[in-house]
């Protein structure tokens, strides 16, 4: 009896992992096309003939399954670098690593191995998972810089050889962007070409390597005037988008960088050249509203020209101001009006 139970038990250990693999291969496919905002337990469940619920037995919430994405591109990626690692020197280490990560992608296109998840949505992971799949990531990208670690290259220092791993790991990452464009009877020749570029570089033999510095007179100049509120919106924007990608970039988050309100941000990066205009029809508006004699009438004078204002802002106090105010301001002067509507005489 204990020998069919333990059996049934390692059966179902194995069915598990299966249907666990399955769904993260899924996953990684969706996370390539959609992201981590695009993907949603449905579609994955959709693509493995699953409901949602039988999805959230394997991982209780998207973020989970993410991570997993991650990680296990991560593990892939991971194993071709150990595999590089034995081979003797740089050269040969960095034509084995090309070469193994080569015959995954042609084994990936053929249908022969599961996706593998690209790495750009890492940084639209929230804390903890983010930290996990980081520690990760650094874990791997230490091997790719052992592969420089050579006595032939004992003249690079740490920094030269951090760099050097960099650019590998880029170019081997963002090749997915280009290689679906070339059969895979290429992938020899790709190989071949991308090893000579990593190896003696762009320039022609003979050639000395001479950059010429750029000059930030311009630059400083610039960065030395009084921004814009547009400019300051699109600075802290493009900062977030260079930390947690495109569909990590949201405006709950733009604003929490500039210490605004969501509505505040919108209204300045949406229509704050627009509102800050004056507007004579509302000005004109609010000149006769400003002549009627009770407070009701006023209000509902006030009301009707605020939804027909040119501008799409708030019609503004007449007995005050002119200009076209945003929400809040007009929520603000309007408390006056109400209160003396409320109060008896």
């Amino acid at each position: 009896m204990s020998t069919t139970a333990a059996a049934t038990r390692t059966a179902a250990t194995a069915r598990f992992e299966e249907k666990k693999k399955a769904i993260v291969a899924a996953a990684s496919d969706i996370l390539n096309h959609h992201g981590v905002k695009g993907m949603t337990l449905a579609g994955v469940a959709s693509r493995v003939g699953l409901i949602t619920t039988s999805v959230t037995y394997y991982f209780k919430k998207k973020e989970d399954l993410a991570v997993a994405c991650f990680l296990d591109g991560i593990e892939r990626f991971d194993a071709l670098a150990s595999d590089a690692l034995r081979a003797d020197g740089p050269h040969a280490r960095v034509q084995r690593l090309l070469e193994a990560w080569l015959d995954l992608r042609r084994r990936i296109a053929a249908g022969e191995a599961p996706a593998i998840a690209v790495f750009n949505d890492i940084r639209a992971l929230q804390k903890p998972q983010r930290g996990v799949v980081l520690q990760a990531y650094m874990r791997f990208f230490a091997k790719i810089r052992e592969i420089f670690v050579a006595p032939e290259l004992a003249w690079l220092d740490a920094q030269s050889c951090t760099a050097r791993a960099q650019i590998l790991t880029e170019q081997i990452f963002w090749a997915v962007a280009w290689l679906p464009r070339y059969d895979l009877e290429d992938y020899d020749r790709i190989r071949e070409r991308m090893y000579d570029i990593f190896v003696n570089g762009l320039a022609a033999p003979g050639c000395i390597w001479q950059p010429q510095a750029l000059s930030l007179d311009a630059v400083l100049q610039s960065s030395t005037q009084e921004l814009t509120p547009r400019e300051t919106f699109l600075i802290a924007a493009t900062r977030l988008i260079n930390e947690q990608g495109y569909r990590g970039a949201s405006v709950e988050k733009i604003s929490s960088r500039l210490n605004v309100t969501k509505r505040r941000t919108t209204w300045s990066s949406t229509a704050s050249s627009a509102a800050s205009k004056s507007c004579a029809a509302c000005s004109a508006r609010s000149a006769k509203a400003s002549s009627t004699s009770s407070p009701n009438s006023r209000l509902r004078q006030r009301r009707w020209s605020t939804t027909s204002c040119p501008t799409g802002g708030r019609c503004c106090e007449p007995r005050r101001s002119r200009r076209c105010l945003s929400r809040s301001a007009w929520r603000w002067w309007r408390r006056p009006i109400a209160s003396a509507i409320a109060s008896p005489r």
